[in-house]
Parts: C-alpha cells; structure tokens; sequence
C-alpha cells in the first residue's frame, strides 16, 4: 500500500488569514511549502483524489480547527521560521488514525456535494478568514479553494455569489463586503456544525402503536444528543441526491459517533452499526422488557457489548446524554 506523510508549514503566527494566504498563493501556497517539505525530506504526497477537492477540503481542515492546529517545533533546515501546521496522510483503505495525523481521504468523504451546501460552506469560509473586513477582487480570487472552484471558473463562482445577494461590491470598485444575508447564513451553517452524531434505527412501522413509539425513540435521541452538545443526524430527515446507502455510509463518516435503536431491530441498523464500528463508538440503546424476553433479546455477538437500557422515554433520554457525557470526548 502506498503511503506518504504531508506537512503543511505556514509562518509562525496567530493569524488565520496569514497562514490561509502565505506567499500571496491562496491556498496553494500551503502547498508550495509542504512540497518544498517533501523535497527536503526526499518524501512525495499523492492523492488518489481530484486535486481542486483536495485543497478545498483540507482548506475546511484549516478553518474548523483553527484553534487547534498542533503547533509542532518540528521544523526542517531553512525552515526554522515556519511551525507545521498539520500533518496529512494517505490512505484509502483506513478510518482515521490521529497518530499519523489527519487521513486526506477521510476530508475528501466529508466534500460538500449538493451546490446549496457547498455556497453554505462557502459563506462560512468567506466570514471566518475576513470576518468585518473588505474583501479584495485578488483576495477572492487566491481564495478559490475556499469557494469549491477551480482556478479558471472563480470569476463565474464571484459573479453568481453577486447575483444572489452575497457579496456587495463597494462603489463600484472591485472589492466587496458580506451582505447581512451571507452573514446570516455564514452564522447559522457554523451553528449547524456542531459535530455530529448519526441515529441507525427502524423507520417502517407494523400500526400506529408502533409508529408512535418510534417517533417517541426518535425523539428521545435527539434530545440526549443535542443536550450533549451535539447536532443528531437522521437519514429520512436530511435532504440529498443520493443513493440512499451511498448517503449513510458518507453520514457515518462524518459523524463522532453512532446512537443504535435494538428496541426494533432490523438488517440495516446492524449493517450501519457494523459500519460505525469502524469509523467511532457505537452506543446501543434498547428498551428494558425488550431486552429481557429471550424471543426478542438481541443478537449474542450484540447483547456483549454494553448497552443503555431505558424503561420509558425521559428515562432513555437521562441514560443516553449521561453515557454520552462520559464516554464520548
């Protein structure tokens, strides 16, 4: 298996915009540095990814973890004035090893697909890196990978974003401000940012006793998610074009970790928990009587691991949030 180490170096400051924006490069620069890394240590970096997504994506890395950004004295000769600021690998066929830094496969599974989503991430970026400040016709420009464009379609990208009210051009000079309506949007998708759990449970129903129960379940896991500070992902609730599979698995990913429902057991909730297992903690949750009938007690490789047993709705709630508060960091 190939495999390669990438370090992103950028001058030694505080400054987001500055390490975003080296060399007047856009984020390319980050690029000409770490080649120049790469060379100095005889190492190369291939991934097996589209490279205009792979600069976006780890441009997203940048930004979300500006305030987390390991700050290694690691430097190499010539470079003692530069602080890495991440380390990349990759590798397609593993989850997320914090050991080897960050996996780019793994941002590249988490690329905004959908065009409104993508002009969210947009804005979000545009208010982090020039929040209150003007913004330059050259700045945007440099900053295309912080819009999902290729260099050659950045004016078409500008021009649309225009069009739709985003970006306000200053007296008809060729520097723009956020409109209030970017800025709005910009502050409720960080909101929606929250880092994310996903819910695998039964959605089909045999009666309205059923039916009822599964929306109480629903809502119970949603409520002991966000109490603990998370935003709750269910698949029958989000908007997409996808395959359906296609859309779990990409969810899974981009999840910290998997709530199960065992109370209606079915073939997909364990095909995603197996999944999970892979990518985060998986918690299983089933209801008390359930789990004590041996005609609907789970699975043996299942009933192993440790599980939230509840006996109503506000007990399933309690339970859940208190596991999440002690065993997801």
């Amino acid at each position: 298996m190939f495999m390669s180490m990438y370090y992103l170096y950028s001058p030694i400051s505080d400054s987001l915009r500055e390490f975003m924006f080296m060399n007047n490069n856009g984020v390319e620069g980050l690029f000409d540095m770490a080649g120049l890394a790469c060379i100095r240590t005889n190492n190369c970096f291939r991934a097996d990814t589209p490279h205009d997504n792979l600069i976006s994506a780890i441009s997203d890395y940048l930004i979300d973890n500006k305030d987390i950004i390991r700050e290694s004295s690691e430097t190499l000769a010539g470079l003692q004035s530069y602080r890495v600021l991440a380390t990349f690998y990759s590798d397609p066929n593993s989850s997320e090893d914090s050991s080897k830094g960050v996996n780019v496969n793994r941002l590249i599974s988490k690329y905004p697909l959908e065009r409104e989503e993508r002009i969210k991430r947009m804005l979000f970026n545009l208010n982090a890196v020039f929040t209150g400040d003007s913004i330059s016709s050259s700045d945007l420009q440099n900053a295309y990978a912080l819009l999902y464009s290729q260099y050659s379609g950045i004016h078409q990208t500008i021009a649309m974003l225009e069009a739709r009210g985003y970006l306000h051009r200053i007296d008809g000079s060729r520097s723009y401000i956020l409109t209030e309506e970017a800025i709005k949007i910009a502050t409720e998708a960080n909101l929606t940012r929250k880092p994310q759990a996903f819910i695998a449970m039964q959605f089909r129903y045999q009666n309205e006793t059923e039916k009822t129960d599964l929306a109480n379940i629903r809502e119970a896991f949603k409520k002991a998610i966000t109490k603990s500070g998370f935003s709750a992902c269910v698949i029958d609730e989000k908007e997409h074009n996808d395959i359906i599979s296609n859309r779990i698995l990409k969810e899974i990913d981009n999840s910290c970790f998997t709530v199960v429902d065992l109370t209606y057991p079915n073939y997909g909730a364990y095909f995603e928990a197996g999944y999970a297992r892979a990518h985060g903690p998986v918690i299983f949750c089933i209801r008390q009587d359930v789990f004590n009938n041996p005609l609907t007690k789970p699975h043996f490789d299942i009933v192993q691991y440790a599980m939230v047993m509840w006996n109503d709705y506000s007990d399933l709630v309690e339970k859940l949030s208190h596991r999440i508060s002690e065993t997801i960091k």
